[in-house]
Formats: structure tokens, sequence, C-alpha cells
């Protein structure tokens, strides 16, 4: 099953798992791994036992390469049938430094995976990942959506948190994570913006479509959640709070704080972060 393989820790060559995935994407429909029968109650202390320190470039580097493979696995399994339409705001960031570095490094890549090799571009045929400045990006969800060859519900969306007074014609439908990094820095030490990190939690939300499989992704979203860097920490009942209603529905609409808690790092050094995020995401 293509999402079984969300239960893995550690790839190092991620072409392998790929092409595993596209070979099993066209005969088989999407299927979710098995929960552990570990039930909520035991998390309801639980902070970050098996979620990173983050205190190095190494630490960080190793979590981004291993969630890149399976962020393609899940956009395989999420954009088999429907288009798809995964969109990503060009204003995320607390500077315009670290909105530049995410653009061209993370945004801008991630829009060219199609052209990574021909496997991908053939079983990504009905994803379409676009970017924008905020209201921009909104009126072209608005645009595909009124055309009627994209629904509302098959739209990723991670955005500012500002920005989600101008989504209200679809914010009850679409996926839509909104990010507060007004905490972050970006001036003269620089906090990692875990965008790579973010974009697989926001697919793994809309994995969770199906009510009969919900249960299911409830232990897969905390364990990936907790490998966010400087993403605010919640034990696994908030977290269940934060995306689902009472009835187990998933929250189409999120707000996540990222907060400091992982390495600082000089401009430099962080661009040269994401310059390895980058050759990482083109190797997938």
């Amino acid at each position: 099953a293509i999402l079984s393989e969300l239960t893995i820790t550690n790839r190092k060559n991620a072409n392998p798992l790929i092409k595993e995935a596209i070979l099993k994407a066209k005969d088989n429909p999407p299927t979710t791994p098995k929960p552990r029968g570990v039930g909520a109650a035991h998390y309801d202390d639980a902070a970050f036992e098996e979620g990173g320190e983050w205190e190095t470039t190494q630490e960080i580097e190793k979590n981004v390469e291993k969630i890149i493979p399976l962020l393609v696995q899940a956009l395989i399994a999420r954009a088999r049938k429907e288009k798809v339409v995964l969109a990503l705001d060009t204003e995320l960031g607390p500077t315009e430094k670290v909105r530049e570095l995410i653009s061209k490094y993370v945004i801008d890549t991630l829009g060219e995976i199609h052209g990574n090799n021909g496997d991908i571009k053939v079983i990504l045929k009905n994803l379409n990942i676009i970017d924008g400045k905020g209201k921009d990006l909104v009126q072209r969800i608005k645009a595909m959506t009124t055309r009627g060859n994209l629904k509302k519900e098959n739209v990723i969306m991670l955005t500012t948190e500002s920005n989600l007074d101008n989504c209200s014609d679809f914010k009850e439908q679409a996926f839509i994570t909104a990010l507060d990094d007004s905490r972050l820095s970006g001036e003269k030490e620089f906090d990692y913006y875990p965008l790579v990190e973010l974009t697989f939690f926001a697919v793994l939300r809309a994995l969770a479509y199906d009510k009969g499989r919900i249960k299911k992704y409830q232990e897969q979203l905390w364990k990936w959640y907790k490998q966010i860097p400087n993403v605010e920490k919640l034990n696994f009942v908030d977290l269940m709070k934060l995306c689902f209603d009472e009835d187990d529905s998933p929250k189409r609409t999120i707000i996540l704080k990222l907060i400091p808690n992982a390495k600082k790092f000089e401009y430099d050094e962080l661009e040269e972060l994401y310059r390895r995020i980058q050759e990482f995401i083109r190797k997938a």
C-alpha cells in the first residue's frame, strides 16, 4: 500500500521508493497504514518524546531528506483520480529575506517537480502546484474553481493567517493550513522556516477526507507533526482538537503557530541549508 510507507523512518535513496509507489498507483486504490493500537489516552500528557531537538543543521537536513519522498507519495495518492491543486503562498515567512529564500529554493523547486523524471510527470498529471502572493493566489484558486475543472475540496493551500479573510469562498471546502509565523526571526539572526515539513503535514491532512479512514490517519498526523521544527509543541489530544471536529470530521481550515525551538542561523548558513533542500527535492 502506498501510504504504508509513511511509517518508514529513513530512506537513503528516494528514487526506488517513489518508483515503487508509482507502480502500485497504477492498479491499487489508496490505502492507509493500520494504527499500532495506541489510543488517544496514551498521549494525554505526552509532548515531543519522539520529535527532534533540531539543535544542528544536520538534524534538520536529515529530517527533510526523509520527508521529501514521502511527500511525493502522498501527492501521488491524493492526485491519482482527480485534479488537485497544491497552492503555496509566497508571503509565508517573517521577513522579505526569508521569503526570498523560501521562494527560490523550496516553492519554485516544488513547482518544477514534474520535471524530475518521466515517471513522476506521468503519475502526477492531475497535480498542479501553484504559488502567488496572498490575495493573488486566492484569485487564481477562485478562477480555477469557477471554471468548473477543479473541485474546492481538491485544493490544498498553505497561506498566512492574515490571508484567511480572503479565502471565504472556499475555506469551508478546501484544506487550508494557515500559518502564524510572527514569532520567527528573520533579520540579524534567522529561524529555519520548515516549509517542506509543513507542506507534507498539509497534504496528509487532505488525505483524511474519507471518514472511515480518519482514525488510521490520526497517529500519522501526530507522528509527522512532531517532525516539524519551530512549530508550537502540542500533545496528541490538543493536536486532534485542532485538526478534527467533535464528530471526527476533519477541519478544513486550521492555524498552526510557528514558535522558535530550533537552532538559529546566520543568513549564509540558512541559505546553504535551503540549497541542500533544493537538491533533495530535485532528486525525488
